[in-house]
């Protein structure tokens, strides 16, 4: 198993789900990108799925053991439980409980852990799910709007900001924060998906210069993940996923 998971919807040969076009007169279209950067593993993986009309993005944490499976199992709880529009979430709190499952048995204790940034198209409207630090932005009037919550608090013994909540995060310490929002959308409206090696490393207003830009979105996405890894010494591993609907 490769330590990046992409799955695209054409790839995808075991399943049966609905189709977009019975649930949505609206058509998404998206384009995923992911590179290493500086580190010896990817661990995140993402999502494009636009016969569903289903996107994310995970970050596997570092900071425990097994990222790479954890963000892969996150996506793929996606693609065989959000089977339907209203099974988004179930689909999450599915994989919080697997990777949960996972750590104890393989670890013993609750070591594995991803951020998950999924939105999914229904009708006139995106439902976001979402647990962790990577994000959603939304372009409206020329600038990129955050709509997911950063699950971040300042830690006082690292002096540093570190993850309030995550999938795999213990359900004894603290429950799961996922936030669960729906937002109108139209034809012309634009999505842009990533884990933190993005907004971290890349300011916003070079972000969304780019994706005003008019290039072509795949050739987009591949430069903006490019020029993130570029722009530090120490680079993260960078994810976009850019979503476009008609």
């Amino acid at each position: 198993m490769p330590s990046v998971l992409t799955l695209v919807e054409k790839e995808i040969d075991t399943l049966e789900p609905f189709s977009l076009s019975q649930v949505s007169p609206l058509t998404a279209t998206g384009y995923g990108h992911t590179v290493i950067g500086t580190r010896n593993m990817n661990q995140d993986a993402f999502l494009v799925s636009p016969e569903r009309g289903l996107f994310a993005v995970a970050d596997g944490i570092s900071g425990g053991l097994r990222g790479e499976d954890a963000s892969r199992m996150a996506i793929e709880g996606l693609i065989r439980h959000a089977t339907q529009p209203d099974l988004l979430k179930p689909s999450v709190e599915w994989a919080q409980h697997e990777i949960l499952q996972e750590a104890l048995a393989s670890l013993g204790r609750p070591m594995m852990g991803t951020t998950l940034t999924a939105v999914q198209l229904h009708d006139h409207e995106i439902t976001l799910c979402h647990v962790g630090d990577s994000r959603c932005y939304v372009m409206s009037e020329g600038k990129l709007h955050q709509i997911s919550m950063d699950h971040r608090v300042y830690d006082e013994k690292q002096r540093q900001f570190v993850l309030s909540s995550y999938l795999g995060f213990p359900s004894d310490i603290s429950p799961l924060l996922l936030q669960e929002i729906s937002i109108p959308v139209s034809s012309g409206t634009r999505i842009l998906l990533c884990t933190d090696g993005l907004h971290r490393q890349l300011p916003i207003d070079r972000v969304t210069a780019k994706v005003q830009s008019g290039q072509a979105p795949q050739e987009m996405v591949k430069e903006l993940c490019d020029e993130a890894v570029q722009i530090v010494e120490r680079s993260d591993n960078v994810t976009v996923v850019y979503i476009e609907i008609k």
